[in-house]
């Protein structure tokens, strides 16, 4: 995988994005801290396209505000003191780390239910199987995925199954 250029653009775009937001999401992380032991509660929001939304919930539902610096930190330090003949291995590692510590970040609010986090950990497996699909067995076997999946859903979704 670490041969294919756009991948490898990606992953460090993701590690470039993580080393940028370590500093706020350390002030975010201690600024979760002290409302957590101030008020009991904590701010978890979710940053929308137009608007951001945001709420107060309970210190032990805002979980992802508080993890989402550490994920952070455990992934640029796993790139930083890896040494250059392990890097060819653990960029991918490193960078999806870094992906879900800014998306634990970012949209900390859809983690406040089970709902939440399992649509989070289903999109995830669908992005990883799909480019598993598509290294293994080529770009029209991972097209066919993808849309078998959409048509799974939109089904689903249709038939009114997740309301």
């Amino acid at each position: 995988m670490s041969n294919q250029p756009s991948l490898k653009f990606s992953a460090q775009f993701a590690l470039a994005v993580a080393g940028v937001l370590f500093l706020p999401a350390l002030w975010s992380l201690g600024s979760a801290f002290w409302s957590a032991a101030t008020t009991g509660q904590v701010l978890v929001l979710s940053v929308g396209r137009y608007e951001t939304s945001h709420s107060m919930v309970p210190w032990p539902q805002g979980w992802a505000r508080f993890a989402g610096p550490f994920v952070l930190a455990l992934s640029l330090s796993m790139w930083a003191t890896s040494k250059s003949a392990q890097r060819v291995t653990l960029w991918w590692f490193s960078a999806a780390l870094g992906f879900v510590g800014i998306v634990l970040l970012l949209f900390s609010q859809w983690f406040v239910s089970w709902r939440g986090v399992l649509w989070f950990c289903s999109l995830t497996a669908f992005v990883a199987l799909s480019f598993y699909i598509g290294s293994k067995f080529g770009r029209i076997a991972m097209v066919a995925f993808m849309l078998i999946v959409f048509a799974f859903v939109g089904w689903q979704v249709g038939r009114g199954a997740w309301q």
